[in-house]
């Protein structure tokens, strides 16, 4: 006799309350659900669409009580342009006379440069006292053995990076905007070119992440050719450091930040965590906050879960407001001890559950193994309660991704990481990117600091004016 199915084995109308057949079919129709989303997107139907438009009485637009954007026109007037009348328009009479009164209308506008080709014309001469013959110092805005400089160079990476423009049109941009022809091969000799001048500038960031007081951390799926990879994200509100690995391992963490971090490391609770040395550790509470809303959709009907659920989601708000409430100094620091303790002692409280409830077992463990590390945010007040910040930091990568699907090679994979780095460090920190490239690409050596991106120095490292002679080739005799 042949085996029963499921359905065939459970009948549809089953009158029992916790009929374990149910909730394997709504966890089912759940992560069938979620999948499509996440492949294809949310469809919405056409009865949703009806009832939002007659149910929602939300008006459009701007919340009551914001305040409007206007633009403001700097003290500095470019060109003045006088609209004078000799004639009336109406009667074409010349009898008039101007009034007192006028009306300044300032308008704002883009300039298209043209393309400038510069000559340096490179003087020897001979030296009677060194015996040599010698030539004047390369002037900063000069690029040996370039035929583009380096305004134009900057402009490419920071279009392929961050305005996620492709090698093909970037051709078609220069050319159209600026009147200068660059093959697309071309723009990978721009990249090779200065990635060469900004390996010191990413160590420097990588090395100031270490003696950071605090670093957000995360990593994203990514793609070297054919094989997977993983983009590592390290930031804090000043810094952004970016690498792209094979491995999602713990070794790949102890590469970039060292064998033990000297700060609070703020992540999520991926396994990886769990094992790295860290001064203090804070656990993302968003995270919490979404696995507990994924938890209701599928066993909201019980109401001991339910309540379990609901509970832990107030702790949570409950401790970003304690923090919130102390750091705006509306509680004192006594009260604030106080109710730190009481959140501690409540976090006990969701140790306790049945053997029945087995979907609560995951969360119930994961809060036992890092109860230490959710209110470490409440004892430092530059620590945030979430992990929101380094995946803002890597969503332009993942718009990138979604249109170059990663990279072919390593050495596509190392450029991106150095240049995204640098960009987005940039724009923290209120610099403009291809600016900094552009400085990063005139300056070498030691003047190459942190402070062309606006980190610490106050703009130091920027290229100075060099003088003096330089050796070409030395001469026995003048022949």
């Amino acid at each position: 006799m042949p085996e029963l199915t499921l359905e065939q084995q459970q009948p549809q109308d089953c009158p029992c309350p916790n009929c374990p057949y149910k909730r394997k079919a709504a966890i089912l129709e759940y992560e069938i659900k979620e999948m499509r989303e996440r492949y294809w997107g949310r469809k919405k139907k056409k009865q949703d669409e009806q009832e939002d438009t007659v149910i929602s009485s939300k008006k459009r637009g701007a919340p009551k009580g914001h305040k409007g954007w206007f633009r403001k026109i700097g003290a500095t007037i470019d060109e003045f342009v006088e609209v004078t009348l000799k004639r009336c328009p109406r009667c074409k009479g010349k009898n008039i006379t101007p009034c007192k009164d006028t009306e300044d209308h300032c308008q704002q506008d883009i300039v298209l440069p043209g393309l400038k080709t510069t000559c340096f014309r490179h003087y020897s001469y001979w030296c009677a006292d060194c015996k040599e013959v010698v030539e004047g110092q390369r002037p900063p805005e000069e690029l040996p053995k370039s035929y583009i400089g380096p305004t134009a160079k900057a402009l490419a990476v920071w279009l392929k990076y961050d305005v996620k423009v492709s090698d093909r049109d970037l051709s078609r941009v220069f050319e159209t905007l600026f009147h200068l022809k660059i093959v697309s091969s071309s723009v990978t000799g721009f990249r090779s070119q200065l990635v060469r001048h900004s390996i010191n500038v990413y160590g420097q960031i990588q090395k100031a992440l270490k003696g950071s007081s605090y670093v957000h951390s995360d990593e994203t799926g990514w793609r070297i050719g054919r094989e997977s990879a993983w983009l590592w994200s390290l930031s804090t509100k000043k810094l952004s450091f970016f690498h792209v690995d094979k491995s999602r391992r713990l070794k790949v963490l102890q590469g970039l930040l060292g064998e033990r971090f000297k700060g609070t490391l703020i992540v999520d609770f991926l396994r990886v965590y769990n094992r790295y040395k860290a001064k203090s550790i804070q656990r993302c509470l968003v995270h919490l906050l979404r696995e507990i809303k994924k938890m209701l959709k599928i066993w909201g009907d019980d109401p001991f879960i339910k309540r379990y659920l609901e509970n832990l989601k107030a702790w949570v708000h409950q401790a970003k407001d304690l923090a919130k409430q102390y750091r705006g100094r509306k509680i004192t620091k006594k009260e604030f001890k106080k109710r730190k303790t009481d959140l501690e002692s409540d976090l006990k409280d969701f140790e306790f559950t049945t053997a029945q409830k087995k979907p609560l077992v995951r969360i119930r463990n994961r809060l036992l193994m890092h109860k230490k590390e959710l209110l470490t945010f409440l004892d430092h007040p530059q620590v945030d309660s979430d992990n929101n910040h380094a995946e803002r930091q890597i969503r332009p990568n993942v718009l990138l991704r979604k249109i170059t699907f990663g990279n072919d090679s390593d050495r596509g994979a190392r450029n991106h990481s150095i240049f995204m780095s640098i960009i987005q460090t940039a724009k923290q920190n209120g610099r403009s990117p291809p600016e900094v490239l552009r400085k990063i690409l005139l300056t070498r050596g030691k003047k190459q600091t942190l402070g062309l991106l606006g980190v610490g120095g106050g703009g130091r490292g920027c290229q100075r004016k060099r003088s003096g002679l330089r050796r070409v080739r030395k001469f026995t005799s003048l022949g």
